[in-house]
């Protein structure tokens, strides 16, 4: 996305980069919105 080879992990409704990634996908019935880093809650 953007030009940027991102890997994809999907679980259930969400789907977030791999680790090092500076953007969070979440995916809707809508689409995909990116969320802001500080968002992001991953280990």
């Amino acid at each position: 996305m953007h030009g940027n080879e991102l890997h994809i992990y999907q679980f259930g409704d969400t789907a977030y980069t791999q680790p090092g990634a500076y953007s969070c996908v979440v995916s809707t019935r809508y689409g995909f919105i990116e969320s802001e880093p500080a968002m992001l809650s991953l280990p």
